[in-house]
């Protein structure tokens, strides 16, 4: 992970900020309830709930595509192996129908 990112110190400031916060406190807000729901046809996502911001959501967006996390899912999904960073060793994915293969990313 992208630890050295502007979005990544973003995330560490807004945690620490949010740590002292009650979601009580963020559930009257209506501006950040609606900014945190999503939907799509029948599929609904609320993060209303959670003790974050929508700000944290564009930190959260920007340090994925900082850490090309597209191109590791759909790795991962093509059946293609990623090594771990914390024990080192091959992670493999297969998917229905594909061959199981590695490869470092």
């Amino acid at each position: 992970m992208k630890t050295d990112t502007p979005a990544f110190a973003n995330l560490q400031a807004e945690a620490e900020r949010l740590s002292a916060v009650h979601l009580a406190d963020l559930l009257g807000d209506d501006v950040r309830a609606r900014a945190l729901v999503w939907q799509m046809d029948d599929l609904r996502v609320d993060l209303s709930r959670q003790l974050l911001t929508p700000s944290t959501m564009s930190d959260l967006l920007s340090l994925a595509q900082t850490c090309n996390l597209e191109a590791k899912i759909k790795a991962l999904f093509a059946g293609i192996g990623l090594i771990s960073a914390k024990t080192g060793r091959w992670c493999i994915w297969h998917s229905e129908g594909s061959s199981v293969s590695t490869a470092r990313i």
